[in-house]
This record gives structure tokens, sequence and C-alpha cells, in this order.
């Protein structure tokens, strides 16, 4: 490069640094830009993107909302760090790399996905675009990066991208443009990036533009007013319409003064887009018409209370058109500075209402409050209200929120409060009829019990009964032939002949027989204290305390209740097949858990009655294809008891089989069973005994209860 156009490019920066220095003297303009800046920011926060700025050597400079909340720290707190101090080393390292290469290169560096940690410590996986941010000289200032959390939301991975590109132009517009014109011919000579941008052309294609192909014909004029004042030594000001390469208008301001280039005079044209300015009042009329529209939407109305802390007073800034319709209100309640809702709160919450309002403005804090009011016509309604502090704690307190007449709510709630009444009424009801239930089964078991009881005591009674009066008649044969042998004592010779009653006795007959009815008798005795010693085994019901008891005994006793069952008259009688192993004692409710087996057993003989019933076969594999219960027990691995009771019988469907331990449930005809059997059995097992029941069965397979209770209930609480 030549001195000469050194020496030019010297004088084009001496002069722009003047016309700087004047336009610093526009503070209507650095205000809207001020403005603009803000208003950029604001649409920032309002963002789910993170959004951050940063310097040279990765030093944060601004941060957006969702950036802090983010990574839990203030705007302040990450004001000049260098990236986050509590990331990962190796991605902060990541980071300031990606942040080097944008300043190098000036180059948008897109990390489709990156792994950031979260200030909960939950990994999230972010979509970045960082993107350099260049001043007037083109020089690389600072860098924008652009992320969205994609953990979730991958699937609009191309609409983040585009939205994170449009972010960047935002903030890339920004920059003002510079044009040098001849100051004979008016040709276009030199001109910025920006300004090429501002147009939608490249450099090539904008240097060889004429004035007209981007001026708008209106503004036409305004370039020749330009050329004729800074050629007579003036500067120049003035607001135009330009052309973009599309076609589209917008709005420029433009400073115009002279300069230095290539050694020679020329006209130095500085230009800022405001169509954005231009735009925002065209904006503000359109968001107070959406804020219309959405009050509208809102199911309750919106407000703006505000407290004098000093004074004491309150009055309501602002409140939206359905307050008319919430609180009844006229038109003329609703002029700013009324406090029109005050007299119409209910006088038993008015004293809690005015204390929470007071508490969360003299704290500054969030209000929330349910209350009621009487409306003028004299309805009660209840409404819910919920507010925010809009600023710091002044003598003045701001509330923006909202008021939701909740009253149909309130009454529903009220009506979900009565039925749940009810509905605890009716449980307790059901609990009774179970409580009912349950002891209608102990009565059946209890009923069942003295049958066999009746039953089984019945035969050795019988036949006991029967041998008394032979026995006796016996007796008195004796009796009378030792009278006849005391009358005949002083005889010589006692034979048959000379004791005529020896012969009438029939002596030797009742020698046999004597023995052995005496015999039949101790037999039957014998059974009526085998009868009674099962009675007192299985009798232990009431027992309120675990005691060690042997499981073997329990089952022997329900088995000797039942034995009229298994040879009834119209079936075959029943086989018991027992499988004992070497158990030790067990801790138990001895008599709730022979309940448990008297309860399986009559069931098993239930399903032979019902293959009676039914004409069903049995289980082909059974013994002789007769009727067989199974009972088994054993030790098992883990030191658990394990009682199985099997039966060949006709098995159970399987849909009856998922149901068959609730309560009320029986397969049993109407009249037969309360369906509280296997329920009780089940509850005994688990909760009494913390153990469990299972039950296997199938049509034609017969069934199968496998009950499993630990030895001792001390090993559970250890």
């Amino acid at each position: 490069m030549s001195t000469e156009l050194l020496h030019e490019l010297n004088t084009l920066q001496a002069r722009i640094s003047e016309l700087e220095t004047a336009f610093s003297q526009q503070t209507q303009l650095e205000a809207a830009l001020r403005q603009t800046e803000s208003t950029y920011h604001q649409i920032l926060d309002a963002i789910n993107d993170l959004v951050l700025i940063k310097g040279a050597d990765s030093q944060i400079i601004w941060a957006n909302k969702a950036f802090c909340e983010f990574y839990g720290m203030t705007k302040d707190e990450l004001q000049g760090i260098t990236d986050i101090p509590f990331d990962e080393p190796e991605h902060t390292q990541k980071y300031i790399k990606d942040d080097q290469y944008v300043f190098k290169t000036g180059q948008t560096l897109v990390i489709p996905k990156e792994r950031a940690l979260r200030h909960d410590k939950k990994v999230r996986v972010l979509n970045t675009t960082k993107s350099a941010v260049r001043n007037l000289q083109d020089e690389v200032v600072m860098t924008v990066g652009i992320s969205r959390d994609v953990t979730v939301e991958m699937a609009t991975k191309k609409a983040l991208e585009k939205k994170a590109i449009e972010y960047r132009n935002i903030f890339e517009a920004v920059t003002d443009g510079i044009l040098i014109f001849d100051m004979e011919t008016a040709n276009l000579v030199e001109v910025n990036p920006a300004t090429c941008k501002m147009h939608g052309y490249s450099y090539d294609e904008f240097i060889q533009l004429p004035p007209t192909a981007y001026i708008h014909p209106d503004s036409q004029h305004q370039f020749e007013q330009f050329l004729e004042t800074v050629r007579n030594g003036n500067d120049y000001r003035c607001q135009a319409v330009d052309i973009r390469k599309d076609g589209t208008n917008f709005d420029v301001e433009v400073n115009a003064s002279r300069c230095i280039y290539s050694g020679k005079p020329h006209l130095l044209a500085v230009m800022r887009d405001i169509s954005e300015r231009k735009q925002a009042e065209i904006a503000l009329r359109e968001r107070e018409q959406r804020l219309i529209n959405i009050n509208s939407l809102v199911p309750g109305t919106i407000y703006q209370y505000e407290f004098d802390l000093k004074t004491g007073q309150a009055h309501f800034n602002y409140l939206s058109s359905k307050a008319k319709i919430i609180f009844e209100l006229d038109e003329s309640d609703l002029v700013e500075g009324n406090d029109p809702i005050l007299s119409l709160i209910h006088p038993e919450d008015f004293t809690s209402l005015i204390f929470s309002i007071n508490s969360a403005i003299h704290q500054n804090a969030p209000w929330v409050s349910e209350f009621r009011i009487i409306t003028r016509s004299g309805k009660q309604k209840w409404i819910y209200g919920q507010s925010e502090p809009v600023r710091e704690k002044t003598r003045y307190a701001l509330y923006n929120g909202i008021f939701i007449d909740i009253t149909e709510q309130k009454l529903a709630q009220e009506k979900i409060k009565q039925q749940s009444q009810e509905l605890a009424n009716a449980l307790q009801e059901i609990q009774r009829t179970q409580t009912q239930f349950i002891h209608n089964e102990k009565m059946s078991s209890l009923g069942q019990l003295v049958a066999g009881i009746a039953h089984e005591i019945n035969n050795p009674i019988s036949f006991i009964y029967g041998n008394i009066e032979p026995a006796r008649e016996y007796v008195q044969y004796l009796f009378n032939l030792i009278a006849a042998y005391q009358e005949n004592l002083n005889n010589s010779i006692i034979n048959n002949q000379s004791i005529p009653q020896i012969e009438a006795t029939e002596l030797e007959y009742i020698m046999e027989d004597l023995p052995k009815l005496l015999q039949s008798i101790k037999i039957g005795a014998d059974r009526i204290k085998k009868i009674v010693l099962s009675l007192r085994n299985f009798s232990r019901m009431d027992e309120a305390e675990y005691k060690k008891v042997n499981i073997h005994e329990g089952i022997d006793s329900s088995l000797m209740i039942l034995e009229h069952r298994f040879k009834q008259n119209n079936r075959l009688h029943i086989e018991v097949v027992k499988e004992y192993g070497d158990l030790p004692l067990i801790e138990c409710y001895a008599g709730q858990l022979n309940q448990v087996f008297l309860n399986l057993l009559t069931n098993a003989i239930d399903a032979f009655d019902k293959s009676l019933i039914t004409n069903a076969s049995l289980v082909n594999n059974s013994i002789n294809n007769k009727p067989t219960i199974y009972i088994a027990t054993e030790l098992t691995n883990n030191d658990n008891i394990a009682i199985c009771i099997s039966d060949n019988g006709v098995g159970i469907p399987k849909e009856a089989l998922a149901k068959i331990f609730d309560p009320f449930f029986t397969t049993k005809p109407v009249g037969k069973g309360t369906g509280m059997g296997l329920s009780i059995c089940h509850q005994i097992i688990t909760q009494k005994h913390n153990g469990s029941i299972q039950c296997l069965s199938a049509p034609g397979e017969g069934t199968t209860f496998i009950i499993r209770i630990p030895p001792s209930q001390e090993q559970l609480t250890n």
C-alpha cells in the first residue's frame, strides 16, 4: 500500500472520529439505540434458549435469563468470569477452544451435540451455535453462543438451528454501514460489509450499483441534497428509505460529511438501519391489541395493585374488563385509583386476607390466597388471588396479579368431601360385613369340627353302649354261678351234675367272649381318647402368642376330625398319603394353622364330591385312579418349612385360579360356601406367619396348595 493511500486512510479515520464525536451529541438517537439494545435483551431473556456473549479469552460479557437459570448463577456472578467454573474441566477447555476458533477465523461454529453439566449436576445435551461479532473495523470483538437443550427435543433440531441463526443475525444487523463516494462523479468507491449485508448484496455486487438501485425513488431527491450540501462543505443529516436486493424497503438514518480518501476529498455517508425503531411504534400498537385479546382469553381478571408503605393507601392501577363479571362491578368501578373489591370481602375472611396482603407487601414476596366475597346482588363467591412483585422494594409496592372465580371448584370440592365421607361410611359397613363373613367362616369351620367329632365319637360310643348289656348279663351269670357254688360249698363232690347252673350259663362261651367284649370296650375308649386329644391339638385358635408346636400333630388332628368324610357311602373312600419330613418345632399360631389345614383338606374333599356330581374323571396318574390326598412336608434349602397338600380331583379353571384368594370369591354352589375360607387362609399365612401360599391347578390336573413359612418369627426381626 502506498504512502498516499495510507495518508488518505488516516485522514478518513480522523474524519470518521469527528463524525462519531458529532453523533454523540445526538442523545435522542443514542437513547433509541439503548432502547433497542434493551429490547433485544428482553427478547433474548424471553426465549428458552441459552444465550451467552463472551469477549476475548472466553470472558463472559452477558448471559440471558435461561442461561443463568440453567447454571444456577446470576448475571452479576457470571460477569467477567472465564466460562463456567463448576463445569467439568475437559468441557470448559473444549468451550474455550471453540471460542478461540471463532475469534481467530471469524467463522460461525455449529456444535450439534455438546455435553453440559446443569447446576443440579444433571448432564444435558446442548445444540450450540457460536458466532463472531465484529466492530466497524471488521474485527472480531465478541462471540455469541446460542444453546438449546435437545436432550428430550432432538426431533426439533432443525427448528432450533433456524432460530439460533435468526438471533445471530439480529446481533450482526446492529452495525452501521459506511459508504464513500467520489466527490465529482458521485460514484461509490468503497463500502463496508455491514452495508452490503444491510442491503442483501455481496461486496462485488454492491460496489457496482448506482444509487438509484438501492435508494427508494421517494428518497432520490435526498441523495441529490446530500451531494450538494457536502460538496459545499457542510454536514448533512436525513432519514430516507432504501431498497434491499429482494425489493423490500427499510428506513435508514444518514449522517454525511467530507473525508479524505486516496489523497483527495470524498463524500462520506454513515448509515444506520432505523426500520426497527420505526416499526417499534407499530409493534407497540399491535402488542396493545394482543394484550386486549389475551385478556379476553384469561379465565379471570388481570390487575395491577399499588400500595404506599408510608401512608398505607392502596389502589388498583389496572383491572381488566372481566372484573365486571367476576365481582359484578360497574364501569365506574374500574377507574384507575379505586379499590372496589375491598368492600365486597366476606366479613369472616376480611381480617386474615388483609393480614396476608400486608405480610406479602412488607416482605416484597409473592401473594396467594383464597377468600370469599359477597357481591352487591347478595351472591357469595370464592375467589382465588395470586400476584407477584414487579420491582424492588421501595415506598410504593407494585404487584401484578390475577383473580379467578373458583366458586364452582369449591362447590365440587365440598361435594367430593361429602362423597368421601359417604365412601368412608360404606367402607366401615363393608368392614363390618367382612367381619361377619369371617365370623361365619369360623362358625362353618366350627360346624365341620362339631360334625366330625359327633360322627367320630358316635361310632366308639355305639359299640361301647352295645356291649354293655351282654357284659351285664355275663357278669350276672357269673354272680349266679358263684352263688350256686356257695350253696353247695359243703358237698364233698362238686361237679357239673351237682351244680345245674354251670351248663346253663355256658361258662366256656362266656369265658371266651368276655375278654373280647372288654377289649372292644377298651378300643372304643382309646378311640374316644384319641379324638379328644386331636380336638385339644386342633382347638388352639384362641392362643394369643406364638408357640413352638409339632406341625404334623396339627395336620393329623385335622385328618382325624375329617375322617368321617373320607368314607362316605356315595363315592370311593379317599386315600390319604403322608410323606412327612424331619421338621423342627415351628413357632406359630397353632390354632390358626390348624384352621388352614382343615380348610384346605375340606376343599379337597369337596373337589371329590364335585367330581361325583359332575361325573368328572380323576387324574389318570393317581393311585388306582381312586380319590387321593397327598400331604408332604420338608425343610427347604433356605430353612423354611414347606407344606404341600394335593388332590387328584377335578382341578380349578384358569379364570377362577387368579381370584382364588379374593374375599367373597367361591367356586362352590350358592349356600355351600362364604367365599372367605381361602382369603382367611391367605391372611393367616402371609400376615400372621410372614409366609406364602400358592395354588397350582388346572381342569383335569388336580389341585396343589404349597405353604411356606419360617420356622421362627424371631429370624425375621433380627
